[in-house]
């Protein structure tokens, strides 16, 4: 598929969205893409009209649910139905001298222009960025108490407290019973799967030193 057709800036084409945007399952957070603070002090807020404020806040909520995340149709016309917003009145708050398109330009996405705005993308980043940390940190907790619930199985055991005691070894028979066993952890079964870890291990050299 060819190039869309472009206004060309300064002799170079739109750069291309960023690509960490793209994911269509991102339309589907719950996330809150924006930062009030920043809007009470920016200029469309401090200078333009009220209604070309509602149509400006509305644009960028609308741009939560795109792919990708943040971005607006190249069509006028499309982005004035998605707000709800009559085209003579979107036409009007076009010729008012700080107007909704304030800050939006072009953005190459594949073969598709699309709109953005860096202050909304860099918004969309940041909200990406915190998901992504807090899934870690939900997963970390999570391996961790999975670990220690091993820990204490494999101690009603009977199994030493030098093994117990070394983190490698655990993470070892943790990742062994994660491929191993079948179902939930639960006595009786997972006392069998903690043997056949052992075994496992044993035969791994996992208890060499």
């Amino acid at each position: 598929m060819a190039r869309p057709d472009f206004a060309v800036v300064g002799g170079a084409p739109p750069e291309e969205y960023p690509r960490e945007l793209w994911d269509p399952d991102l339309t589907r957070d719950f996330f809150t893409m924006f930062h009030q603070d920043e809007w009470f002090a920016g200029k469309l807020h401090l200078r333009a009209s009220v209604a070309v404020q509602g149509a400006a806040l509305n644009m960028i909520f609308a741009s939560k649910k795109r792919t990708p995340v943040g971005s607006l149709p190249h069509d006028e016309e499309d982005i004035a139905s998605l707000i709800r917003v009559r085209w003579d009145v979107w036409e009007g708050l076009k010729r008012e001298p700080l107007n909704q398109m304030h800050g939006w330009r072009e953005y190459l996405f594949g073969d598709e222009l699309v709109y953005g705005n860096p202050d909304v993308i860099r918004m969309a980043k940041a909200a990406l960025t915190a998901r992504e940390e807090r899934a870690l940190s939900s997963e970390a907790k999570a391996i961790s108490m999975r670990r220690s619930r091993l820990v204490e199985t494999m101690r009603e055991s009977g199994v030493s407290s030098e093994t117990l005691a070394n983190a490698e070894i655990i993470e070892w028979l943790d990742n062994w019973l994660l491929e191993n066993h079948q179902g939930p952890r639960r006595k009786p079964q997972i006392l069998v799967s903690i043997q056949r870890s052992l075994h496992a291990a044993q035969m791994a050299g996992v208890f060499r030193h």
